[in-house]
């Protein structure tokens, strides 16, 4: 198995053919992400796991 992603031939054929070189400018803006922080639980949610009506979070406020 390949273990290394710079030995893939597949990998070697995208930036030879596509990408150009790694950190090209169309590489970065096709592969990179960008972290956005959000919170560990979903909306609604309270720490403990237990569902929160609108109406009940709301009064807390």
């Amino acid at each position: 198995p390949l273990r290394k992603s710079h030995e893939n031939p597949a990998v070697k054929a995208l930036y030879e053919e596509f990408l150009g070189e790694p950190n090209s400018h169309k590489a970065h803006e096709l592969l990179h992400t960008h972290y956005t922080p959000r919170s560990p639980w979903p909306v609604g949610l309270g720490e403990s796991g237990e569902l929160r009506a609108k109406s009940e979070e709301a009064a807390k406020s």
